[in-house]
């Protein structure tokens, strides 16, 4: 549930050279329930193919984990990853219907390596990243991070999207990294990101599926600036950097990781956040073999979910 807390706030920023003057009048902290998610919602591949994704034809039962997740922790803010949109049978088609008018909703397309984005199959849609806010109006603005292939070669997009509301100052924002450690686009991809959010570092949410670990050296341009979610326990038996990925390898070896990620403006002391909680009950942790079943979870990643108040 969101609520705002009244402050009166007289200071003088100066960070790179720019100047903000002091407020005249009061401010508001506004307390946000946030989801990060990758979905997987549109890799393709059978049970035992590298790109198998659990559900990954049933867009309405990802969606309806969405529904569920809103109606128990009472969520402000949606951040996707790997979801289809702009039709009424997509991720976000599905996801307008079960949220209601109370939310907004808005997507920004990230390209295949072949230049595609459409959702393939017997999915609807264009693939991207995507966020919800439960608002009574929001503007979306977004811009391609990740640079263009050196070689040529892969004609991959992945954009970084936020959305704006005048219903509480703060920004939030979605970003997906790429996965392979061997690309040389990585750094600057982050770098990319980092630069794009800036002009609301004071006052910002950022989430999304960076594929870098906590204390990655490439994750330095953001995880330097911002606090992550999961940096700290919020009680006992409440664990730190807790996993958000599964993969099943080749050499019949679970692996479990922290690729997920919710920042935040850092303040003068303390943490913005006040919990962050990795759902593995609903990431897919069987092994990925052709007659392995059916999946335990309704993606390899499992949903991220912080408050935090600005």
């Amino acid at each position: 549930m969101r609520r705002s807390i009244r402050f009166a706030v007289a200071a003088v920023v100066a960070a790179a050279g720019l100047a903000v003057a002091p407020l005249a009048v009061a401010d508001e902290a506004t307390e946000l329930n946030v989801l990060s998610w990758n979905t997987c919602g549109e890799a393709g591949g059978k049970r035992g193919d590298a790109g198998f994704c659990p559900y990954r034809d049933d867009p309405q039962a990802k969606v309806d984990v969405i529904a569920d997740l809103v109606a128990e922790r009472d969520l402000d803010v949606i951040l996707l990853q790997e979801v289809c949109a702009e039709t009424a049978d997509s991720h976000l088609g599905r996801l307008k219907t079960a949220l209601g008018d109370d939310w907004q909703i808005g997507n920004a397309r990230g390209a295949r390596p072949d230049g595609r984005t459409d959702c393939r199959g017997d999915l609807n849609g264009e693939l991207g990243v995507a966020i919800a806010i439960k608002a009574s109006n929001a503007e979306f603005t977004s811009k391609q991070t990740l640079p263009p292939d050196p070689t040529g070669q892969s004609k991959q997009t992945l954009p970084t999207l936020c959305a704006t509301t005048t219903d509480w100052p703060t920004t939030v924002c979605t970003t997906h990294i790429l996965a392979d450690p061997e690309d040389p686009r990585r750094p600057q991809q982050v770098k990319n990101v980092r630069d794009y959010v800036w002009p609301s570092r004071a006052n910002l949410v950022l989430g999304g599926d960076f594929n870098l670990f906590p204390g990655s050296s490439t994750l330095k341009p953001i995880s330097d600036n911002f606090h992550e979610c999961d940096g700290r326990s919020y009680g006992s038996g409440d664990k730190v950097d807790e996993t958000t990925h599964h993969a099943w390898t080749g050499d019949d070896t679970h692996v479990y990781r922290k690729r997920d990620h919710i920042f935040a403006s850092k303040p003068d002391s303390g943490t913005n956040f006040g919990s962050c909680d990795s759902r593995t009950d609903l990431m897919d942790t069987t092994e990925n073999e052709p007659d392995s079943g059916p999946p335990s979870g309704y993606s390899d990643h499992a949903p991220l979910l912080g408050t935090v108040t600005i």
